[in-house]
């Protein structure tokens, strides 16, 4: 009913019931309104029982391996995956170079990769460290062409699944996209009363939709919090417990002491497995470095550096010597030294 329809029934009403209120004093007029209308219920869908035999019957092929073809614990596997380090430990520099190597379809800290195109979202480093980085990890290989690179994208609620989306139609051949840093992307919360699992469970989710459709991996980069949990790495990826659960994989990247190599842990809901590796990334170049001979070149550059120390030359100096001995370790060489002297 419009506005004007409802203005003329109200007057038609008022002067009614002047009308009637004249002729029979003491009537009561009481306005009868009609019954508000019921909302229209919400259609729900009802599902029917799936059982498992129905399940097992149909035909759903294995989630794609990007990184780690004919390997019983793949590195890099279709669906979302969040890659977490401290900064300055050349996480940026993994993903590039995992990026460059499937292009090229060439091995990547020793696994075989899917050759395909990606699509790398450095939405964080200035463009002409963008070339500088690329030209030190090709050196002088080639720049392949099914690669590509951008500085900008949609946040995800303002439109970042339609844009993969209108690239995956350029490019049907992408395989995997990488957006360093995931935050850059991020929703807004929606109010105090959302936590942080639910807000990173509703950022994620549209993304492992994306990644399920087209069968690609989606690389999320982000940081690792500041306190640190030496007895498990994934409890240091930076936010809630929600990315942990909501993303498909994890790779997270650290070191114990300065000294040591990159410890690379992974974790995937489609890796029957926890792959661990160790690395070294050494001009623009990464390495696997095998613990147990690293650990023995260290001991041995230890007991060499002992047998060739002054404190151990001068001991034995003093134990030739008859008596007892007692002072400072500079007072002991000074003494040994006399001795050869003498």
């Amino acid at each position: 009913m419009s506005a004007e329809s409802s203005t003329l029934k109200e007057d038609l009403w008022r002067a009614f019931s002047n009308d009637l209120s004249e002729r029979m004093p003491g009537v009561q007029v009481i306005e009868v309104k009609e019954p508000a209308k019921a909302k229209p219920k919400k259609s729900i869908t009802i599902r029917k029982l799936k059982s498992a035999q129905a399940l097992l019957a149909e035909d759903h092929p294995e989630p794609k391996v990007f990184v780690g073809l004919d390997s019983k614990l793949p590195f890099l596997t279709e669906g979302t995956c969040v890659l977490s380090a401290k900064p300055k430990l050349g996480k940026s520099w993994l993903a590039l170079a995992m990026c460059l190597a499937i292009c090229q379809g060439e091995d990547f800290l020793g696994y075989k990769t899917r050759k395909c195109a990606a699509l790398y979202l450095d939405l964080e480093t200035a463009e002409s460290l963008q070339q500088k980085r690329i030209r030190q990890i090709l050196k002088d290989k080639p720049v392949p062409e099914n690669f590509y690179i951008d500085s900008s994208t949609n946040k995800i609620d303002a439109g970042f699944v339609d844009q993969i989306e209108a690239y995956l139609q350029e490019d049907p051949d992408i395989g995997v996209v990488v957006v360093d840093v995931f935050a850059i992307i991020r929703t807004d919360a929606k109010s105090s009363r959302e936590s942080e699992y639910e807000h990173a469970y509703r950022d994620i989710s549209p993304l492992n939709d994306l990644a399920r459709k087209y069968h690609i991996s989606i690389i999320l980069v982000t940081h690792d919090r500041k306190a640190v949990d030496p007895d498990d790495a994934f409890s240091n990826i930076l936010g809630s417990t929600g990315i942990q659960g909501a993303a498909g994989q994890m790779i997270v990247m650290f070191r114990r002491k300065k000294c040591d190599p990159i410890h690379i842990s992974v974790k995937g809901k489609a890796i029957d497995g926890n792959p661990e590796l160790n690395v070294k990334f050494e001009e623009a170049e990464w390495t696997v470095v095998d613990v147990a001979s690293d650990a023995e070149s260290e001991r041995r550059r230890a007991l060499e550096q002992y047998r060739n120390s002054e404190i151990r030359a001068a001991v034995l100096k003093v134990l030739e010597g008859p008596g007892k001995w007692s002072g400072r370790a500079s007072e002991l060489i000074l003494d040994a030294a006399r001795c050869d002297v003498g």
